[in-house]
């Protein structure tokens, strides 16, 4: 089945009902794209898995581009003409199926359809006299009912206050068609008052079913008469029926800023949770609920005290839940700062491969307001190579990523994986001098004579822009780390640093990464037989500080150079030195 963009859920399952299909998609009639590509949580989710689950192929513009994609399977009178397969389809086929908004532009979506069948639905709503009964029915709701329920089944529970009172309200959704089992034997049997006393039995077909939730029917004269704006975040839970997690969703609604705010818990489980959690970008897969907590005001208060106070409701629930959830929805996510947070725990293991993947897709952010993605983390180690003028540092420096790009080929080495790169910390000042200059950059760079040709008119652009911009040795050091983690680079040196004692200047502005200082130093009869100046020069003065390491460069060839980095660097990143640091009680904010 191939749905546009555009398409709404009750119009798809209004089309796809006129063919005898049916698609696995969310609860609400209303919703679009949006859903299907971050995860789609409804009444089939149990049977069929998440929409995401669901998506076989798609057409995508590509933002970085301008490229027309098509990614899997797409049926190949819904291809556009100019509509090409790109390298790395896998990949943005694995990324659409659960963070698919942050990708490119998505035009359609091929999705997997089902024999369509009606569904037998129940209705009921449990008065709460307090919390210690609220507590009490939530544990019941999860053992007896929802626990209770088979594959082909479903039930979704609401609490909220009406009438005077907390409510728990109950809707159960079964498969009615002949070739399902009966209602009567994929539900748990009716032991108990949790089940209620009235019976409101009704059999509907998809676009019903809609109407069947309970927000729509029963809740607060149908959802306010349609009279409200709401404002809605989801964490997903595991065991409602749990002292801890029963008190704060019971808490959650005593607290509530407006009448018509509730939490709404829908059934998942079932073929989701089968769905490994690196199988597609949506990661979260062990829980049983996702909770979506539901700040509602009537419309005609937008933007009043009630509505920023139902807002901030949201945000206080999710905060008091998140140490007892097992991941949030990226679906409701946006660049909201206070989405930061919960957007760490929206993919699970996936979360650096969809960085990786945003960066290479989407450059420039231009899908800013998409769930947000973490930035690629920084190198583990970054090394200063510090020295005079003519010590090596950049042979020195070129060797020593040569050492982990070999070793990187070996299994069994503790650096194995690791991708390691040597910058110039005065690139950055090269590349903003020929900008404004004229000069060569790639001559600055590669060229001994002219960059020495060059240099003082270099070291006096330098000085001048110190001047101008007093942070901009802190600004340099960033634009090449950052530079860096774009490249999923894990190990980093970085010569030319002029500073004193530059560990202690910068390790701060870093503090997820280990930083060193490597000293390279030199004789003076090495230098003359390399063919360098012996004058002194600005950066020739012996450090005041103690840089350890220190390898005295003075050997031909690099056969020393490369058993200092086995000695003396590779051991930083060896998993006995993790090891050993996991064993020492960290101090917040120490140094």
């Amino acid at each position: 089945m191939i749905a546009g963009a555009g398409c709404k859920t009750d119009t798809i399952i209004s089309k796809t009902l006129a063919e005898g299909l049916t698609v696995p998609l969310g609860s609400r009639p209303s919703v679009g794209a949006g859903l299907w590509l971050q995860g789609g949580i409804g009444h089939l989710t149990r049977l069929y898995g998440l929409t995401c689950d669901n998506i076989v192929g798609a057409v995508l513009i590509s933002v970085a581009s301008g490229e027309i994609f098509y990614v899997g399977r797409v049926p190949s009178e819904h291809l556009p003409k100019e509509a090409r397969l790109p390298e790395n389809d896998t990949d943005i086929l694995w990324a659409l199926r659960g963070a698919g908004t942050n990708f490119g532009i998505v035009l359609s979506v091929t999705l997997r359809a089902y024999h369509a069948h009606s569904f037998s639905t129940r209705n009921w709503v449990i008065p709460l006299s307090d919390s210690a009964e609220a507590k009490r029915r939530l544990w019941e709701f999860d053992e007896k009912v929802a626990k209770g329920c088979s594959e082909f089944c479903s039930a979704d529970a609401y609490l909220y206050f009406e009438n005077g009172g907390l409510n728990l309200g109950i809707t159960t959704f079964t498969p009615a068609d002949a070739s399902y089992p009966s209602p009567m034997t994929i539900m748990p049997k009716r032991e108990g008052d949790i089940w209620g006393t009235d019976s409101d039995n009704k059999i509907m077909d998809g676009v019903e079913a809609f109407d069947a939730e309970m927000y729509m029917s029963k809740m607060h004269g149908g959802h306010g008469n349609s009279k409200t704006s709401s404002f809605k975040r989801c964490v997903f839970l595991k065991d409602i029926g749990g002292s801890r997690i029963a008190r704060r969703l019971v808490s959650a609604v005593d607290s509530r800023p407006s009448p018509f705010c509730y939490l709404h818990l829908l059934h998942g489980g079932g073929k989701a949770g089968e769905v490994a959690p690196d199988a597609t970008a949506f990661g979260c897969r062990d829980w049983d609920f996702a909770c979506v907590i539901t700040g509602v005001w009537p419309r005609d208060e937008d933007g009043s005290r009630v509505a920023h106070a139902s807002v901030q409701w949201v945000y206080d629930v999710v905060d008091s839940l998140l140490p007892l959830s097992r991941g949030t929805y990226g679906a409701d996510l946006g660049p909201d700062p206070r989405d930061a947070v919960l957007a760490e725990k929206a993919f699970g293991p996936n979360t650096v491969r969809l960085g990786r993947l945003k960066r290479l897709m989407d450059p420039r952010n231009v899908l800013a307001w998409a769930c947000p993605l973490p930035k690629p983390p920084l190198p583990k180690l970054i090394i200063l190579v510090t020295g005079e003028h003519g010590a090596g540092k950049d042979y020195c420096a070129g060797e020593w990523v040569a050492v982990f790009s070999e070793l990187n080929g070996s299994a069994s080495s503790s650096t194995h994986g690791l991708r390691a790169q040597a910058v110039g910390i005065s690139d950055v000042t090269k590349r903003e001098f020929a900008d404004a200059t004229g000069n060569d950059f790639r001559r600055l760079l590669d060229d001994r004579a002219y960059k020495e040709q060059h240099r003082p008119a270099l070291t006096a652009f330098y000085e001048k822009q110190v001047q101008e911009r007093p942070r901009l040795p802190e600004e340099h050091f960033l634009e090449v780390v950052h530079e860096a983690a774009s490249a999923d680079v894990d190990v980093l040196f970085i010569t030319g640093m002029r500073d004193e004692a530059p560990v202690a200047s910068f390790s701060h502005l870093v503090a997820a990464s280990r930083v060193i200082e490597v000293h390279v130093d030199t004789s003076e009869a090495s230098r003359v037989a390399r063919g360098v100046r012996t004058e002194k020069t600005t950066d020739s003065a012996a450090p005041r500080h103690r840089p350890n390491p220190t390898f005295v460069n003075d050997t031909p060839g690099n056969g020393a150079i490369r058993e200092f980095a086995e000695a003396s660097i590779l051991p930083f990143l060896h998993n006995d030195l993790q090891r050993l640091a996991d064993m020492v009680r960290s101090i917040p904010n120490f140094p």
